[in-house]
């Protein structure tokens, strides 16, 4: 037993190593100038930081220079740049504002607490002198239009680098997670060397090496951490019937990484328990759109889903990153499928209604039904008890003269309750009866992004129609539109302003001049 257990401290102590190693990120001082922009905001572009790379770049570099001369100074390196000992201060440097000049990278997620080593390769023309190196290491942030600056540390090394010749040097210290999320985010370490006794020559030059091997930072690998999803929609069982659409809504918490985090929405159904995300197009549940990338810590994303066929389904969403997945709870979405043979009728004219159940393997079952239908005020117009056949029932039912018109609603209780509406009407069929769009499909858009609209109109007959003049607007600005395949499709543009702005829909139909004329609303912006 006791060698077992040494066995197994062994083991785990390599394996420690092991991810240690794994687990962290080596970056080489690139000398070469890159200008470095924010991307999301643009307060301070910082062209006089040149880049860490992940690999060396040759040649070597050997035109960094300083000159300390004189002692008790800071003397700060500029990449690619040979400083007179006049640019050393007897300041010490700010841990407040950074100094303009150094080294970045871009960075988000969080920075795990760990090690951090600092390779330093320097040159000296002289011995004369005692110089130590001396690392600060930012955080620079652009978020909402300002910049921030964060000092994360700063560490001094031990080594004279005032010593004629090469001198390499590794600066290691432990510091705790930072988080680079919230905005765009740029690593920056600044290097100085802290000159205690000057060489006493202006001509003695101390050289930062880039490029090269010894000339690096290496730290714990960033990951972009979630903590949790919650699912805000759909909250309980929606129970709809097939075409209806409703919608999914959840929100992520995370260590707010500007990008590397994404959310899907799946769905499981009867007969088959594994989660996939919900396609595009497809005989069961389908979404308006794919995953959300780069998803931001405590926002909602939403999709409209719409159900094309019945089942017993359950919807969640997943974010998650490189590493890992983290899901929402599972909430239960019954579709039912229920059909008239038409969407309206007149107020003598015979429903024909077709009722399918499935069990659990979505199969079709027999099962016991009680069907009650419903005028528009919500009286109980008919009520019976019945038996499907394979799976199915077939009914009709026959409003008697002088019904309500309107909306009228069959109910069927079983498992569940689940409803279909139809329209009772009087007069001529070819009385317009509803008008139906079937897009936007987008819950809010971003500014100056295409925005089509599917448009349908209905006679009493349920069947579609044409309007005689159509003019849609989003604000003022008409919309193009053009009649295929009996709908109307229009494409228009939203306005590059962020807020709310309207939809309007002013048409007139053919057959009676019934004026129609819609105002919605829908929101621009993130």
């Amino acid at each position: 037993m006791k060698e077992c257990i040494r066995i197994s401290i062994f083991l785990f102590f390599i394996a420690l190593l092991f991810s240690e190693i794994v687990s962290a990120k080596t970056l080489y001082s690139n000398m070469s100038l890159h200008p470095i922009n924010f991307r999301v905001d643009t307060p301070y572009p910082m062209q006089t930081y040149a880049t860490f790379s992940p690999t060396i770049v040759l040649p070597y570099d050997t035109s960094t220079k300083v000159t300390p001369r004189r002692s008790n100074t800071y003397c700060l390196y500029s990449p690619s740049t040979s400083w007179p000992s006049s640019s050393c201060t007897s300041s010490v440097p700010s841990t407040i504002a950074r100094s303009g000049m150094g080294w970045a990278v871009n960075e988000t997620g969080t920075i795990p607490t760990g090690e951090w080593r600092i390779g330093v390769n320097t040159s000296s023309t002289t011995s004369t002198g005692v110089g130590r190196m001396l690392v600060y290491a930012w955080k620079v942030c652009a978020i909402n239009g300002a910049e921030y600056d964060t000092l994360l540390f700063r560490v001094q090394g031990t080594r004279d680098h005032i010593t004629a010749g090469t001198n390499l040097e590794t600066i290691s210290t432990t510091q705790p997670s930072f988080n680079f999320g919230g905005g765009e985010c740029y690593l920056i370490v600044e290097y100085y060397l802290n000159v205690s006794t000057g060489t006493g020559s202006e001509p003695q030059k101390q050289t930062l090496v880039g490029n090269v091997v010894g000339s690096n930072i290496t730290y714990p690998t960033p990951v972009n951490r979630i903590s949790g999803v919650a699912l805000n929609a759909p909250q309980t069982d929606p129970m709809l019937e097939t075409g209806q659409i409703f919608i999914v809504n959840c929100s992520p918490y995370t260590d707010d990484s500007i990008y590397g985090i994404n959310m899907s929405f799946e769905f499981n159904y009867t007969g088959n328990p594994d989660f996939v995300e919900i396609p595009l197009s497809g005989a069961l549940l389908t979404a308006n759109a794919s995953g959300e990338q780069n998803v931001r810590n405590n926002t909602p994303y939403s999709r409209l889903i719409t159900a094309r066929g019945g089942s017993e389904y359950y919807v969640r969403c997943r974010a998650y990153n490189s590493t890992e997945s983290i899901y929402s709870p599972a909430q239960k979405v019954t579709v039912a499928e229920v059909h008239t043979n038409k969407r309206s009728y007149r107020s003598c004219g015979a429903v024909y209604y077709k009722v399918r159940v499935y069990d659990s393997k979505n199969m079709p079952r027999d099962e016991n039904l009680t069907i009650r239908l419903y005028d528009p005020v919500g009286n109980v117009m008919n009520q019976s008890q019945v038996q499907t056949s394979g799976g199915v029932y077939y009914g009709v039912y026959t409003p008697p003269m002088g019904s309500q018109i309107g909306e009228w609603l069959i109910r069927i209780f079983s498992c569940g309750i689940f409803s279909k509406s139809f329209g009772v009407g009087f007069g001529d069929v070819n009385e317009f009866w509803k008008m139906e769009i079937t897009q936007p499909t987008k819950v809010r858009f971003s500014p100056s992004e295409a925005m089509p609209l599917t448009i349908r109109f209905y006679n009493q007959a349920g069947d579609g129609v044409r309007v005689f003049t159509l003019v849609v607007k989003i604000d003022n600005t008409p919309m193009p539109c053009s009649y295929v395949n009996g709908a109307y499709e229009c494409q228009g543009i939203t306005p590059s302003s962020e807020g709310v702005h309207s939809l309007n829909i002013f048409g007139v139909y053919i057959q009676t001049s019934r004026l129609i004329n819609e105002t919605s609303y829908f929101y621009v912006g993130g």
